[in-house]
């Protein structure tokens, strides 16, 4: 630990700043959100921005994104719209100068602070309900619906339940990659942190994401040639659901009782996202688009299709969506490349279990959440031997290596 220590002290006053923000969104997320803000008055004093759009196809492209979406919500009086792609444009700027800061060892204490952090949100939810279930004395069904009954209490710190299981499901899968790859105190470490978000994405009572967890873990011990822990997971999951049908306890499954109506909604949802594409098809309506179309569907008040892919259609279009492509297709290519091909593992698992969660619901789209995933799925790019070629828009066409951190 006192090594973690010296590594903080001698990081650079950018990095610094990006542990800040780091921790600050394990806080209320307005704190985290006037943190980037804060970040954005550091950058203009230190002028970083000439830094940080340095004409790569990503800054490019994530940038005329960011003018197309604002042009679009203006046009068609999105007012959410045109402050969700402010607050994007944010945070996509920050995630750019994680890049411009990153190296293997900064990657790792990332890590380490992400994991600290959450644990102390994770130790606090477990907490207030271990008094809750202790005051009542529960049972796991009566704790269970009592859950169900008031998600809306849990995640305080993240704005709603569902971007808290997000958080513990990206959490849960750096602890995961942590445990698999490192010895001694940092092996327990993760291992504790690793429970303590096992621990309360059940308490978050979504199904959602603890299914998308169970299929990207097993993904990580496949990658990671774990297989004691592929097979653990296997028996695991089949005992328990052969032990709940044999017992006759499907009330043990969280909210089983609300999946036939909770679908029923999605499926209005989905059918009226569909509807509202096609009416736009083309430049889409800006961010939260549908809630600009549809302020309540079936009595429920409505912010999101509940579905990333039918999101990012409804909202921006097929011009949207086609410069969305080659930022993809650069951060896929990056994370084949890595010099440190351990790190592609854990990504991938990430980018599964949000690519899986994201078919029933838009929690990545928000600012703690996104933050978490893109520090390491945008922000290990300069680690990566890509070379990252600038647009011929502003110069002739020029290709380069991102640094070698090995180099001597």
């Amino acid at each position: 630990m006192k090594s973690f220590y010296n590594r903080i002290l001698n990081y650079s006053t950018d990095q610094k700043f990006i542990l800040l923000t780091a921790i600050a969104m394990f806080m209320p997320f307005y704190i985290g959100i006037g943190v980037l803000i804060v970040d954005m008055f550091y950058f203009v004093y230190q002028n970083k921005f000439k830094e940080i759009f340095d004409k790569t196809n990503l800054s490019v492209f994530g940038l005329i994104f960011a003018v197309y979406s604002l042009v679009v919500s203006i046009v068609f009086n999105n007012t959410y719209g045109i402050l969700a792609t402010v607050g994007m444009f944010v945070l996509f700027v920050f995630v750019l100068f994680i890049r411009k800061n990153m190296t293997e060892q900064f990657m790792e204490d990332c890590m380490i602070i992400i994991m600290l952090f959450a644990s102390f949100c994770f130790l606090i939810t477990l907490t207030q309900y271990s008094i809750i279930l202790k005051n009542n004395s529960f049972n796991y069904a009566q704790f269970m619906k009592y859950i169900s009954e008031n998600r809306t209490t849990v995640g305080t710190f993240f704005f709603n339940a569902n971007y808290y299981a997000m958080v513990c499901s990206l959490v849960g899968i750096i602890s995961a990659y942590k445990y698999f790859s490192t010895e001694s105190f940092e092996r327990l470490f993760s291992f504790v942190v690793g429970i303590l978000s096992v621990l309360t994405l059940l308490i978050t009572d979504s199904r959602g994401a603890m299914f998308a967890s169970f299929i990207a873990v097993f993904a990580l011990t496949i990658m990671m040639k774990k297989r004691k822990y592929t097979i653990a997971i296997i028996s695991l999951f089949a005992l328990g659901f052969v032990g709940i049908v044999a017992a006759g306890r499907m009330d043990l499954i969280p909210r089983i009782d609300k999946i036939g109506f909770d679908m029923g909604l999605r499926k209005s949802i989905w059918i009226s996202a569909i509807e509202a594409f096609k009416k736009n098809f083309v430049i889409g309506v800006g961010p939260l688009g549908i809630h600009n179309i549809y302020a309540t569907i079936r009595n429920r008040a409505i912010v999101h299709s509940h579905n990333l892919y039918l999101d990012i259609l409804v909202n921006f279009g097929l011009i949207g969506a086609g410069l969305l492509v080659p930022i993809i297709c650069q951060l896929f290519k990056e994370i084949k490349s890595l010099y440190s091909k351990k790190y592609t593992k854990m990504i991938i698992a990430m980018i599964i279990m949000v690519m899986i969660h994201s078919m029933v619901d838009v929690t990545i789209f928000w600012t703690q959440t996104s933050f978490i995933f893109l520090t390491f799925v945008v922000g290990v790019g300069e680690l990566s031997t890509v070379p990252v070629t600038e647009l011929s828009l502003f110069k002739n066409k020029k290709s380069f290596n991102t640094k070698n951190i090995y180099e001597k």
